[in-house]
């Protein structure tokens, strides 16, 4: 079912499942499609995508601009400069952050700013491997903030996997880095540091 079109009709049981609220009831079409459907105030069905979130440049390499992007239905960019990512960096020392937790909760920020607004319509993500091993404790700095936005949302909706060169969240954020499309947001530092 692709991100413009809806839902309904259905036997007794569908019904009654579209009727639930929240992201702990998913249809029984996500298993599949990775999207959702939920009846809306006028009996429209909204519809919830999976996402896949790549990053160009890491947040730690701090001559270079970092992008952020997601993609699949629909598709947020970001971009956070160098010199955001070096002052971030010192703020967060001077906060006494440790060095290993550094560039981590700097890729949860750039995160959250990314999926910012965006949440009503997502439900899940599957966020590329960029610090082998530390996928747990990235996904705890998500959920600080996220559980807030959306009550309920499922953990195991936070997935973690390479990210190939045929996604288009890793296209998008190559075309944005190399300067062939512009982001939808330039991070400024006091926003990410918001999210520390």
């Amino acid at each position: 079912m692709g991100a413009g079109e809806r839902r309904g009709g259905g036997d007794k049981g569908t019904r009654k499942r579209e009727k639930r609220k929240g992201y702990n009831t998913p249809s029984p079409d996500s298993a599949t499609t990775g999207k959702r459907s939920k009846k809306g105030a006028q009996g429209s069905a909204s519809v919830y995508h999976h996402v896949e979130v790549d990053q160009s440049i890491k947040v730690e390499q701090t001559h270079r601009h970092t992008v952020l992007a997601f993609s699949d239905g629909i598709q947020q960019v970001i971009l956070i400069p160098a010199e955001v990512k070096r002052a971030c960096q010192r703020e967060l020392r001077n906060k006494g952050v440790k060095p290993g937790m550094i560039a981590l909760r700097m890729f949860a920020a750039g995160i959250l700013l990314l999926l910012e607004g965006q949440m009503d319509s997502i439900a899940g993500l599957t966020i590329d491997i960029e610090y082998e091993g530390k996928e747990g404790e990235i996904k705890g700095l998500l959920l600080r903030f996220i559980l807030g936005w959306v009550p309920g949302f499922p953990k195991e909706a936070i997935t973690f996997q390479q990210i190939g060169k045929k996604s288009g969240a890793h296209r998008l954020a190559w075309e944005t880095h190399r300067g062939a499309r512009k982001p939808n947001r330039v991070v400024t530092v006091e926003e990410l540091l918001q999210y520390y």
